[in-house]
């Protein structure tokens, strides 16, 4: 199954977790922006959505072991 279609990297850890994979979190530091403005608007968070209803759609229909 093409899990990095359309913009699922942005679940890459939910898709890890379904798949069997044990998934930790990790401190980072974060710095302000140096350059440039955000991209993200309502149309990104909107599209965002879309792609978490679909691919929650499809981790329910696939067995945690098809891998």
């Amino acid at each position: 199954m093409p899990w990095l279609e359309r913009d699922f990297h942005r679940y890459l850890p939910l898709i890890a977790w379904r798949l069997g994979y044990r998934i930790i979190e990790l401190e980072v530091e974060h710095r302000p922006r140096q350059y440039g403005r955000s991209r993200y608007g309502l149309e990104r968070y909107g599209r965002a959505l879309a792609d978490l209803w679909i691919l929650v759609g499809r981790l329910r229909k696939q067995k945690p072991s098809d891998g």
